[in-house]
């Protein structure tokens, strides 16, 4: 039998964004950012927002203006809870780098999200990561989906049975 690994994909995505938060906050090196405090608020917010936003569901089907939308809902949220820790926790302090570490973080996720986006179409082209698939029935609705298979190898279905 055939071991499968795409379950760690989504998993091993949320690791590396953490990642590049936790980065992003190490490499300015202020230290407003450099506390456990922040960093775990900022950890745990990034998690909670992604699972309610459904930021890593997704598919290999999934268009590139899906993952705009997702990208927008994930920075809007995550914006909002960020600047929400210093006006709780640092009120009337002020604070420097805020924006230079926002927007830091979101272009290094951004960068990532659709790097891994099109690595995976690509390693999908090249016939690796692949989910094989059986069509019952012959009716044109059929067809249309076979041809979909046939014809965009990038989405990685491997269609078994005749045309």
């Amino acid at each position: 039998m055939k071991k499968r690994y795409s379950y760690f994909i989504r998993p091993l995505f949320l690791i590396i964004d953490l990642f590049i938060i936790n980065g992003v906050i190490l490499y300015i090196n202020d230290i407003h950012y450099l506390n456990s405090y922040f960093i775990t608020y900022i950890s745990l917010f990034w998690i909670l927002i992604s699972f309610f936003s459904n930021f890593y569901k997704v598919y290999r089907f999934t268009k590139i203006y899906r993952i705009f939308s997702l990208l927008f809902i994930q920075f809007a949220l995550f914006t909002l809870v960020y600047f929400t820790y210093f006006g709780i926790f640092k009120e009337g302090e002020v604070v420097h780098n805020q924006f230079i570490i926002l927007t830091s973080i979101l272009a290094g996720i951004t960068l990532f999200k659709f790097i891994s986006f099109y690595a995976l179409k690509r390693y999908r082209l090249e016939g690796k990561n692949y989910r094989n698939v059986v069509v019952i029935g012959l009716d044109d609705t059929s067809k249309g989906v076979i041809n979909l298979f046939n014809s965009r190898a990038d989405l990685g279905y491997r269609y078994f049975g005749w045309e």
